[in-house]
């Protein structure tokens, strides 16, 4: 099971983005997402829909396969909008 974290840092690495531009999108601290990455911290719901819809993914996806805790899996929004700019 892949850590949440390190799936968000592999999408953002892929995209070419700095962890800066991530959190600017998602309207977090980056410190925030450096802990998030790093595991130090579990996303919300609210933060893994933003993230989802920044990778053009849906939040079941991002999360899927990872160490999310299942039970906030019952409160991700099935569907986000994709390529919404923030």
């Amino acid at each position: 099971m892949e850590p949440l974290g390190r799936r968000i840092a592999k999408q953002r690495a892929e995209l070419g983005w700095t962890q800066a531009r991530l959190a600017e999108r998602v309207a977090i601290s980056r410190v925030a997402l450096s802990h998030l990455e790093a595991g130090l911290s579990v996303a919300n719901e609210r933060t893994v829909a933003l993230l989802a819809g920044a990778f053009g993914v849906e939040p079941l996806e991002l999360v899927a396969g990872t160490d999310y805790p299942d039970a906030k899996l019952d409160r991700l929004p099935a569907v986000v909008a994709r390529h919404t700019e923030a």
